[in-house]
Order: C-alpha cells, then sequence, then structure tokens
C-alpha cells in the first residue's frame, strides 16, 4: 500500500474517530499532532535509569543485608542497549530491587508509554498537505 493509499484510508474510514477537517492543511495538522498513546517496544538502559527515583537509588546503598548487591545488580542490568519495558522479566527485576510500591516503578510504568501522531502510528512519520489533497482526488 503506498503512503497516498494509507492516508486515503485513514481519511475514508478515520478508525480513531479523529473527524478530519474538510480543509488539508488542517487534516494534515490532524494527522501529524501528538495525540494517541502507544506502548513502547523497547528503552535503553539509560532512558530506564533516568525514571530511578535518586533517593530511592541512594537508599540502595544503606540498610541490612545485600543493598549495595541490589544498587550493583541494576546498574548492570541497565547497561543494555535496548530493554523490552514490559517485559515481566524486566519489570520484575525493577520490583525487586526498588519494590512493588516504588516511586522507580511508578515513573518506569509512565515512560514506557509515549504520545505519537496516528501519522506515526500509520508508519508515515509526517504527512504533508500536497499527500492530503492527493488522496483526497
Amino acid at each position: 500500500m503506498s503512503r497516498i493509499d494509507i492516508i486515503r484510508e485513514e481519511l475514508t474510514t478515520d478508525p480513531e474517530g479523529i473527524v478530519y477537517d474538510a480543509d488539508n492543511k488542517i487534516a494534515a495538522g490532524q494527522m501529524n499532532a501528538l495525540t494517541q498513546s502507544r506502548d513502547r517496544a523497547s528503552m535503553s538502559g539509560a532512558e530506564i535509569r533516568e525514571t530511578v527515583d535518586l533517593a530511592e537509588y541512594g537508599a540502595l546503598n544503606t540498610g541490612q543485608g545485600n543493598t549495595a548487591d541490589e544498587r550493583n545488580a541494576f546498574l548492570i542490568f541497565t547497561l543494555g542497549e535496548s530493554l523490552d519495558p514490559f517485559s515481566a522479566f524486566n519489570v520484575g527485576t525493577i520490583t525487586d530491587i526498588f519494590g512493588v510500591d516504588s516511586v522507580s516503578l511508578a515513573n518506569l510504568a509512565a515512560a514506557r508509554v509515549e504520545t505519537v501522531s496516528r501519522a506515526t502510528i500509520l508508519d508515515l512519520n509526517v504527512v504533508k498537505v500536497g499527500e492530503v489533497e492527493e488522496a483526497r482526488r
């Protein structure tokens, strides 16, 4: 299916109920607007480290038992270039290290969802006004 065919089908069927405007410029803008959420397929270790609450991370060095080992385990775990943020193992590892009620786990849950445009979901990147015009012919 060509880009124009995908855009034509989107404008005709409007499966998300966006109600595309009759003005081609506005319709292209609607397709490019960041209005849709989707689950991220992967996150880098650095992105996962950014979700960690610094107070919780610092607390891994204190306390009883093997908390220093948990800090090292987290650092090693997040060295990977790409991790599945929905993998039961990966979520379980973060849960085991920081706890089920942790801010870090809540932050990871929020970070693993991204806001994108309808054009992105359709693998079109950016829809141009001329493409909408051509699709409507």
